[in-house]
Formats: structure tokens, C-alpha cells, sequence
């Protein structure tokens, strides 16, 4: 899943990474090496395939060979 990509780089050590406890509805990624949710009026979402996922990102399955692209941005109007 998107979020067991971000779970590995944090253990190996390469990123901070803070989000909510588990749920029903999934995870919620809050944090991403300092930059927090909120900051600036920026959220974190992520995409695969640039694609935009409504989903938590423990949801999400992926597939070989799928990109996944994290982003910081303020949320658009939907």
C-alpha cells in the first residue's frame, strides 16, 4: 500500500513520519519529515499513477510496477 511504502522509508530511516491510529477508515497520514498537515493551509495526499486516491492509504493496494507520488498541496475544490 501507499502507507507500507512510507512505513519502510521511515524505518530505514530516511523520512519522519507521524499519523493517526489506525480506524475503519484507515490510516491518516499527518506528518511527512516535519512538514505537518495544516501547515500553510497544505495537506498531505498522495497519487498513483497521477492519479488522485480517495482512499486511506492503507486502503490502497498496489500493483507492480504502479508509481506513487506523495504530495504537500492545499486542497481543491471539489
Amino acid at each position: 500500500t501507499p502507507f507500507s511504502l512510507l512505513e519502510d522509508l521511515h524505518e530505514q530511516g530516511d523520512i519522519e513520519l507521524e499519523h493517526n491510529p489506525p480506524s475503519e477508515m484507515g490510516v491518516f497520514v499527518t506528518s511527512i519529515s516535519g512538514m505537518k498537515n495544516g501547515s500553510d493551509g497544505k495537506y498531505w495526499v498522495y497519487e498513483v499513477d497521477e492519479v488522485k486516491v480517495p482512499l486511506a492509504a492503507d486502503k490502497r493496494p498496489l500493483k507492480l510496477g504502479e508509481n506513487v507520488v506523495w504530495k504537500f498541496v492545499e486542497p481543491s475544490p471539489e
